[in-house]
């Protein structure tokens, strides 16, 4: 049997366009990157305290930073800043949170912004796990899900773990 080969002119474009629509696209958009801000109710001893949240999102990455706006830390500041970092992964609509460092600042009453900060935590610390554990938003280490939609995130955060959201483990930011 005699096979007849179709000449290489045809072969190499029709190989060329295979390899490139096959070819794993890194450069699709990702609707969760960017800037997310929400505000949130926390309980405390004499009430509920507002505290602002911002999340950043890139491919790999998240840096979480929220304060309260409530507590008299030493004069001419209001509050304490945290900001948590590390990696995270995405695979449909779950969204896993690692933390690898976490600092706290104090916030300028004037300025309304963070100072360096004053403690960092990271993973090699012997806290981390507790200083990670005593955070309002214990959301490092387990799968959370998440949503876009009309230029909001919509986090869904199992706190208590019983594979349930109830409507205090659902987070709503918008973009920045």
């Amino acid at each position: 049997m005699n096979l007849k080969l179709p000449p290489l002119k045809y072969v190499i474009p029709f190989l060329l366009i295979t390899m490139i629509s096959c070819k794993k696209n890194d450069d699709l958009v990702l609707d969760y990157v960017g800037t997310w801000e929400t505000n949130i109710s926390i309980p405390t001893t004499t009430g509920f305290t507002s505290k602002k949240y911002s999340l950043v999102l890139t491919k790999h990455n998240f840096t979480e930073t929220f304060f309260s706006n409530v507590y008299q830390i030493v004069p001419s500041f209001i509050g304490i800043l945290a900001t948590i970092e590390g990696n995270l992964s995405i695979k449909g609509n779950k969204i896993n949170f690692t933390a690898k460092k976490i600092s706290f600042s104090n916030i300028n009453a004037d300025t309304g912004t963070g100072s360096e900060p004053y403690k960092t935590y990271t993973e090699k610390d012997q806290d981390f796990t507790s200083v990670s554990n005593e955070l309002s938003r214990p959301t490092y280490g387990f799968p959370n899900e998440f949503e876009i939609r009309d230029n909001q995130l919509i986090l869904k955060v199992d706190y208590n773990k019983d594979n349930e959201f109830s409507d205090n483990e659902i987070v709503i930011y918008s973009r920045k």
